[in-house]
């Protein structure tokens, strides 16, 4: 250890100036306190999202592990766990079937059978987020006659408006389409 300098009339002057500075940058760091109430309420939020899709997943590989051949129970969880992630009033899962989309699960107060068979066209928000292979959403799908001819209908029918589809993919290829709907 070097002790060179040690005695040298600017060493004071240099460890003084590099405290001030120090503290300095420290006061201009500190955040308010509303910013940082602001910044924990964030953070809970968040929290609280991966937190339930957390419990989502886990939900659905209980299913699957207590009754591995049977693919309806996943389904049915997979249409509940949907429904209180999207904060949706109604879900249902169609499968890809030929050229139609089948109904396979759903969850929620609509009229839904089992089994409903529609066509797989870009006039419903299923068929073209199958045949689009990403995300629709339609805040007023009553509204969206021009656009989705068969959803429009198919929605007055129903009663509901706001709609989500979103596709299952397997190696880019849609399997199944995961509509919420919110009324």
């Amino acid at each position: 250890m070097s002790l060179k300098g040690a005695n040298s009339p600017t060493r004071g002057r240099k460890l003084r100036s590099t405290g001030t500075k120090a503290r300095a940058r420290g006061s201009r760091m500190r955040k308010p306190p509303a910013d940082l109430e602001h910044q924990l309420e964030t953070y809970k939020g968040e929290l609280g999202e991966v937190l339930e899709q957390q419990t989502a997943t886990a939900e659905v590989l209980r299913i699957i592990s207590t009754s591995p051949t049977e693919l309806q129970p996943v389904l049915d969880v997979v249409v509940k766990s949907a429904a209180r992630f999207c904060g949706a009033d109604d879900v249902t899962i169609f499968e890809c079937d030929g050229q139609d989309l089948r109904a396979v699960a759903h969850w929620g107060p609509l009229p839904q059978e089992i089994g409903l068979r529609m066509p797989c066209a870009p006039g419903s928000v299923g068929g073209r987020t199958v045949l689009e292979r990403k995300p629709v959403h339609v805040l007023d799908l009553q509204a969206e006659a021009e656009e989705f001819p068969e959803g429009s209908t198919f929605a007055k029918r129903l009663g509901h408006r706001t709609t989500l589809g979103v596709p299952m993919l397997r190696e880019g290829v849609a399997r199944r389409n995961d509509s919420p709907s919110t009324c």
